[in-house]
């Protein structure tokens, strides 16, 4: 037996691991020290050092996932020394991985006659190299094929992707980045569209954008290179979801964004994000073996036996991708369904909302925080070298809530149809029974409807009051009026501020998105306009006034939208609109033409006055109609003409309380 005595151990007998004098030696910090340590001291110096790091299960600024199943840090555990690129020596842990794909390919919809393949990888960031390299190498084939120089690729992507600016610097692509603008915080087909070439490998969206959790349009952008591809350019699509890939599919199992679409070739998505994996584990799929060349695959058989692999590394833990199919297994559809449909529940609380609408179908469920007020949002948010989207897009003053719409090319034309309808049964068969009613003489343009009330209410069924009642509902449907009109045109003003045609202090918008300092100035317009009240004895004459100068301004819009849209059928044939006049050029014309001299009579008729109304003299009449027309045709072109110099403007001023 040995024998043990105290005074071996007296010094530091009373002493916790600090005080034993292995703790009292300086350890270096940036070379390796002489001796050795106990194990237990060196773990308590490690250990201490990262109290300094902050609590994982706090951050609420991650993608990654940051709590974990008691049962998968048992499996870290276990699978700690396997190493990932053996597959021979682990096949269990190899066919673990092979099944993690295949579940993969199935959820997203993988099409059954197709041989699809797919792997592991350290992140989605490594599966996007993998997928944007086997795109590089086909588009690679097809050039040569062609007889085509191969030395210019290029792919279009979203906006604050680093992956992509990776891979375009590692691999020697042009990244042409689709840039963040007001009203447009991601990909659209119109901007995938002016970007893409016969150079172009591929076009990357993100499903799920790191700044505000957006799904870009993946279908959309998909239908517009179908289109395209008529043209003999056709481009393919790698899905980038590294967030959407795991909760799309359980969220919203309708929305197609995966291997639904014949032009999506490959897909990735991150593990360790909503897959809920431990960190380090991510993956990418592809639709067919043929998506993936075979000079890219590497035969390796000094490991024992011949072993194919697509990597950017060769070693690598096991425990991750085991993990995933634990979760696989113990979560199942239900389980990723109830966890991903209680984060979307995250979104009743207020988020950002810098003119795109937020909801389950089109964005990743997380928190976004608004913007403090005083400060300015990220410069990429206003893009004054751009031009603005009505610009480009002869728009009614309605349709600048097109952008809001989930289907606009379905749901806007409903829309404008309904509203027409409705416009149609209110003004033109409400007018019937005051004609019926009221003796021609005795029709007013400003109490018409309420002499008609007063005829059939009061005088026939004695019901005075009930004048007093509809009285009231018609003013309330009048300011109801007032509020919808105010909006539109204001978000159709600030629209041109991404060109510098306004001061930066009418740029200022609260976090609904809604142009405070414009409205103000607008309120103090009107105000100053309606005071010809005052001076005007006659309501009627002051209210047609006024009514003709705004008729005339909107019809002079009218006419330059009706000739913007037959222009820019011929100068921009092919950009991608969410709704197309059908007929090709000749139905422009025809609509277009029809709608142009339509509006042309009306604002000519818009100078003459009734003859009932007594305007005295009417020529001051006309003269206060043209005068009023020529004043407020000339302030916006003053604007115009006293801008800030291009790509000098300051970004959009986002105001209002924080959330």
């Amino acid at each position: 037996m040995a024998l043990h005595r105290r005074d071996d151990i007296r010094s530091v007998l009373d002493a916790d691991i600090y005080g034993t004098h292995a703790a009292n030696v300086a350890v270096p910090k940036y070379r390796l020290g002489p001796d050795e340590l106990r194990p237990d001291v060196a773990h308590a110096l490690v250990r201490d050092e990262l109290f300094l790091d902050g609590n994982s299960r706090q951050n609420l600024a991650t993608f990654c996932q940051t709590w974990l199943d008691e049962e998968v840090h048992q499996l870290m555990d276990v699978s700690i020394d396997k190493n990932m690129i053996d597959k021979d020596e682990y096949p269990a842990t190899a066919e673990l991985e092979s099944r993690c794909v295949h579940i993969l390919a199935d959820l997203w919809h993988s099409p059954a006659a197709a041989d699809t393949l797919g792997c592991s990888t350290t992140g989605s960031s490594e599966a996007c190299m993998l997928g944007g390299l086997a795109l590089k190498w086909k588009w690679r084939e097809r050039m040569r094929a062609a007889g085509k120089p191969t030395d210019k690729p290029n792919i279009v992507t979203g906006p604050v992707q680093v992956c992509w600016h990776k891979f375009a610097r590692y691999f020697d692509v042009e990244l042409r980045e689709i840039p963040l603008e007001r009203h447009r915080l991601g990909m659209t087909p119109e901007e995938v569209l002016k970007r893409v070439d016969a150079n172009t490998i591929a076009v990357m969206p993100t499903f799920g954008v790191t700044f505000t959790c957006q799904y870009e349009p993946v279908a959309d952008v998909a239908l517009a290179l179908d289109r395209l591809a008529l043209d003999k350019l056709d481009i393919p699509m790698h899905v980038d979801a590294a967030s959407g890939g795991f909760t799309a599919p359980f969220v919203t199992p309708d929305l197609a964004w995966d291997f639904r679409i014949p032009r999506v070739r490959s897909i990735n998505a991150s593990g360790h994000k909503y897959g809920l994996a431990p960190l380090g584990v991510g993956w990418v799929v592809w639709r067919d073996r043929a998506d993936l060349p075979e000079e890219l695959i590497f035969n390796v058989n000094y490991l024992g036996g011949n072993m194919p692999t697509f990597a950017l590394n060769f070693s690598r833990p096991a425990g991750q991708i085991i993990s995933q199919y634990y979760l696989f297994l113990r979560l199942g559809r239900e389980g990723y369904h109830r966890r991903a449909a209680r984060r979307a529940g995250l979104r009743e609380d207020r988020e950002l909302d810098l003119h795109s609408r937020h909801d389950s179908s089109g964005s990743v469920p997380a928190r976004v925080a608004v913007v403090l007020d005083g400060l300015r949002p990220p410069a990429g948010l206003a893009a004054p070298d751009r031009p603005s989207s009505l610009r480009r897009r002869p728009s009614e003053v309605q349709a600048v809530h097109i952008v809001e719409m989930r289907n606009p090319s379905r749901d806007y034309p409903l829309a404008i149809g309904i509203g027409a309808v409705i416009a149609l049964a209110v003004f033109a068969l409400g007018a019937i029974p005051l004609a019926a009613i009221l003796p021609h003489e005795k029709i007013s343009l400003q109490s018409g409807v309420f002499d008609a009330f007063g005829a059939v209410i009061t005088d026939i069924w004695h019901m005075g009051w009930l004048v007093q009642v509809l009285s009231l509902l018609v003013g309330l449907g009048a300011v109801s009026g007032v509020f919808a009109w105010l909006g539109s045109p204001s978000k159709g003003l600030l629209a041109t501020a991404d060109d510098g045609d306004l001061p930066l202090v009418l740029q200022t918008v609260n976090s609904h998105g809604m142009p405070t300092h414009i409205l103000l100035v607008q309120g103090a317009v009107v105000t100053v306009v309606s005071s010809l009240y005052f001076f005007i004895k006659n309501v009627s004459v002051v209210f047609f006034l006024l009514s003709a100068m705004t008729i005339a301004l909107y019809l002079i819009a009218y006419m330059f939208m009706y000739a913007a849209a037959i222009k820019l059928r011929y100068s921009e044939p092919k950009l991608t609109r969410p709704f197309t006049v059908p007929g090709g050029a000749l139905g422009m014309w025809l609509i277009a033409g029809i709608g142009f001299v339509g509006v042309l009579f009306s604002f000519v008729v818009a100078f003459f006055p009734p003859d009932q109304l007594p305007v005295g003299s009417p020529e001051l009449y006309v003269g206060l109609v043209i005068g009023g027309t020529v004043l407020f045709c000339a302030i916006p072109l003053l604007m115009h003409r006293f801008r800030r110099v291009k790509g000098t403007a300051q970004p959009l001023v986002v105001a209002d309380q924080q959330a």
